[in-house]
C-alpha cells in the first residue's frame, strides 16, 4: 500500500502494470564491479523482474522461468528455445531498448496499453560512489571529472522513455550527503 501523500499517477500506473523494480545493493554487493556491469545493470534487472513476475506463464509465446539469483541473469538457460533466444537478445540490449520490451510484455500480460515507464528503486547506493575511468561532462576548476559508478549508472536511463529512479543510501550515517 502506498502512502496517500506519495501517490502520483505515474507511481500508481507503474504499480498496476508491474513496473516497479527494486534493488538493494547491500544484499547484492557484487552487482556492479566495473563499467561493463554499469552498462548492463538495468537490462539485467529488467530481465530478472520479468522472469520473476511471469514465472511459469507464457507471454507473447515466451515461457518464462524464474531466475533465482540476480547474479545468474547473465548465464541462465531455460527449457524453451524461444525463451533462451529472448534472453540472449535481452543480454545484448541497452537500457532504452529493454525498457521498451519491458513495457511491451507487461502491456500484453496485464491487458493494457499503458506507456508508463518503469520506476526503479535503488537502495544502499553509497556502494556505487567509487570513481570510474569514464569522463563526465562535469568540470571543477577547469578540470574534467570522471563519473562515479552511480552517475554513470544514472546516465543509462537518459532517453525517450523517461523512467523514474529513486535512490537511497547513506554516507557515514548522513543520508543528505551521498558522495565520496
Amino acid at each position: 500500500q502506498i502512502n496517500e501523500k506519495l501517490k502520483t499517477s505515474l507511481i500508481e500506473n507503474a504499480i498496476t502494470t508491474g513496473r516497479i523494480l527494486s534493488f538493494d545493493f547491500a544484499k547484492q554487493p557484487n552487482a556492479i564491479q566495473n563499467e561493463k556491469d554499469v552498462y548492463s545493470f538495468f537490462p539485467r534487472l529488467m530481465v530478472f523482474f520479468l522472469c520473476r513476475i511471469f514465472d511459469g506463464t507464457q507471454v507473447d509465446g515466451i515461457n518464462f522461468e524464474k531466475i533465482i539469483m540476480f547474479d545468474n541473469v547473465t548465464s541462465f538457460k531455460g527449457k524453451q528455445v524461444r525463451f533462451n533466444a529472448w534472453l540472449d537478445k535481452c543480454r545484448l540490449s541497452d537500457s532504452e531498448t529493454l525498457m521498451k520490451e519491458y513495457i511491451r510484455l507487461t502491456n500484453i500480460a496485464f491487458g493494457v496499453e499503458e506507456i508508463a515507464p518503469p520506476v526503479f528503486l535503488l537502495d544502499e547506493i553509497q556502494t556505487l560512489c567509487r570513481p570510474t575511468n569514464v569522463l563526465s561532462s562535469f568540470w571543477i576548476d577547469g578540470t574534467p571529472r570522471n563519473h562515479s559508478r552511480l552517475s554513470l549508472l544514472l546516465t543509462q536511463l537518459a532517453g525517450n522513455l523517461k523512467p523514474v529512479c529513486i535512490c537511497t543510501g547513506t554516507n557515514s550515517g548522513n543520508i543528505i550527503s551521498i558522495e565520496k
